[in-house]
């Protein structure tokens, strides 16, 4: 269906006198609904085991753009190296991003640990009950502060992500661009008119079980849903149009160089500037927007202008493209060798500020790295050439 038409169909739907009856009619029956499906119906994750304010936070914030079956190790592997916000807090960041890294979204643990010592620091290690008082805390939103204020402490407030929208979307049969600032404000006053007064924490968890499970983005399960009968856009035959959404824009491409540089058995790492994309991070030298020739020779060149080091060869592995929401990274890859590992290295400029430390590690895994990092160590490995085998790209320079 067009989205011109879909606009009329929801002009049509939203006079006043509809809109009072159809929230009516939800307000009236869809919790009990949801509540007694949910019982039956729910998966069995661990979060949902505990009230605890701190592992619903936990595991709210790992599920923000992950997929429940990745965040569920995770989440055990957290919760048993920090099990109470006051030792989350008391850990090493890195430690912290160490456990965290594959998860993704490395801010989001950065944030965890900001909001960790805050809690310790000025309220005793406690977490506020009220949703309010929860979103004053650095790094919570309305929606995770709605989340563990109505399931940790049964207050009767809205959550919206991305499976209520859709479940309110098509409930309502809401054919109005949800990336509008006016139509995501609309949603949250529904969502908010919608939670019951008792048990909002298992409603607000039923309607986004349901998102999950049955209102599926595409080809929904509307004959297995328990509300399916009070779905307006199941009526109008227009369930799979919703939710509308403008189309995202290209991500932006980068081109990228980076140098694994081999001495004496060790890697050279260098950490992220914190804030921005990978904060804080550790991974091998990247030169970003790099537009130039990737040759071998133009990497000693910026490996000695950059970093202050000369490599005795460089070694072409190829190429590897790292795909993120909004933007794409090409990096064109080299594997350089040295005698030895030299005790001071030049802290060069990163796509996002100054790099702020170096170490030469025996293995990766010392220190906390992203996804692309080991990617791009797998690939070395994989060519599989011992330094007096590999071939010298520079030896004809």
């Amino acid at each position: 269906m067009q989205n011109k038409d879909l606009r009329k169909i929801s002009r049509t739907t939203f006079d006043p006198a509809m809109w009072k009856k159809n929230l009516a009619m939800l307000h009236k029956s869809l919790p009990n609904r949801l509540i007694s499906w949910f019982s039956g119906h729910q998966r069995e994750l661990p979060w949902r085991q505990t009230t605890d304010p701190y592992a619903i936070w936990v595991s709210e914030i790992m599920l923000q753009q992950t997929q429940v079956a990745t965040v569920v190790p995770y989440f055990q592997r957290f919760m048993a190296r920090y099990p109470t916000v006051r030792m989350l807090a008391a850990a090493p960041l890195e430690d912290v991003l160490s456990l965290w890294a594959g998860l993704g979204y490395y801010s989001r643990a950065t944030r965890m640990h900001r909001c960790a010592e805050f809690i310790c620091t000025y309220l005793n290690g406690r977490f506020p009950t009220t949703r309010d008082e929860l979103m004053v805390l650095p790094g919570i939103g309305r929606y995770t502060a709605g989340a563990v204020a109505s399931i940790a402490f049964g207050q009767s407030v809205p959550v919206l992500d991305g499976n209520v929208i859709r479940v309110l979307t098509r409930l309502l049969a809401i054919a109005d661009n949800i990336a509008a600032p006016a139509t995501h404000a609309m949603l949250w006053t529904i969502a908010g008119q919608l939670v019951p007064a008792s048990n909002p924490g298992t409603y607000n968890q039923a309607v986004m079980e349901l998102g999950a499970t049955i209102c599926l983005p595409r080809n929904p399960h509307c004959s297995r849903c328990p509300v399916r009968g009070l779905c307006q856009a199941r009526r109008l035959n227009i369930q799979g149009d919703l939710p509308v959404k403008t189309a995202a824009r290209q991500p932006r491409r980068s081109g990228c160089m980076t140098v694994v540089i081999e001495a004496a058995g060790k890697l050279l790492l260098l950490k992220r500037p914190p804030g921005g994309l990978w904060s804080s991070l550790w991974e091998f030298p990247t030169f970003h927007n790099s537009t130039g020739r990737h040759a071998p020779r133009n990497a000693a060149s910026t490996i000695r202008r950059a970093l202050g080091l000369n490599v005795n060869s460089v070694q072409t592995i190829g190429s590897l493209t790292h795909q993120l929401t909004h933007r794409t990274f090409d990096y064109h890859i080299f594997l350089a060798r040295m005698d030895a590992a030299p005790q001071r290295v030049a802290l060069p400029e990163c796509d996002c500020g100054r790099y702020q430390a170096f170490a030469w590690v025996k293995a990766i895994a010392q220190r906390p790295c992203g996804t692309i990092t080991r990617k791009i160590d797998r690939a070395v490995k994989a060519v599989s050439v011992v330094a007096a085998d590999a071939p010298n790209d520079l030896a004809n320079r």
